[in-house]
């Protein structure tokens, strides 16, 4: 028991509201919304001005990037990160030549990025610094300086966020810069640059 209201050629639902249970919310003819007992169950992305909240269009564009083989990095210059290779990139947005994520027309909003870096030696007093560029200009960084005292190098790992609002266009990149002395040969398995669009 309960209302039904139907299209004009009485071939499908517009809504249907049940007596005691569920209500439903039809379009062209799929059910999109239904209240349960605990909630709701929605079919298909939630939009809140503008912002997609769930469905296939949800945190997108996303990427992860990374290396395809081990590469060397010079002391006592900042160089970009070399990420030429893809674990998944959902709108082709990052580019593996030149090592930069762009963003694609109409995907402006706010972005998360990380960027994962690891270098085989460090000694103590040296110092290893990661850093994010926005369109060719330094935007934000992060820096270990290793002060233990004690001989022997050890393996640094840092890793740095952003949250950034970008507008079509804008690329972001990752440069590395070290003093450690001699060529730092970093692995492909711990470096990862990676974002995501959670927002307009």
């Amino acid at each position: 028991n309960g209302v039904e209201i139907r299209n004009a050629s009485d071939s499908g639902y517009m809504a249907f509201f049940g007596a005691t249970g569920a209500s439903e919310l039809y379009f062209n003819g799929s059910k999109k919304l239904e209240t349960t007992s605990s909630g709701i169950d929605v079919t298909g992305a939630i939009t809140v001005n503008g912002a997609a909240l769930g469905g296939s269009a949800n945190c997108t564009p996303s990427f992860v990037a990374r290396f395809s083989s081990n590469v060397a990095f010079t002391s006592n210059s900042v160089t970009k990160v070399p990420f030429d290779s893809e674990e998944f990139d959902t709108d082709s947005a990052f580019d593996t030549s030149n090592h930069r994520f762009t963003v694609p027309s109409g995907k402006g909003g706010k972005y998360f990025f990380y960027v994962q870096f690891m270098v085989p030696n460090l000694d103590s007093g040296k110092i290893l610094e990661l850093e994010f560029y926005k369109n060719g200009s330094r935007y934000g960084h992060g820096l270990v300086n290793r002060e233990e005292s004690g001989s022997g190098a050890s393996f640094v790992t840092i890793v740095v966020n952003a949250i950034i609002e970008l507008s079509a266009g804008d690329y972001m990149e990752a440069f590395a810069y070290h003093n450690e002395g001699n060529n730092q040969t970093v692995q492909t398995n711990y470096n990862r640059f990676g974002g995501f669009r959670f927002g307009t």
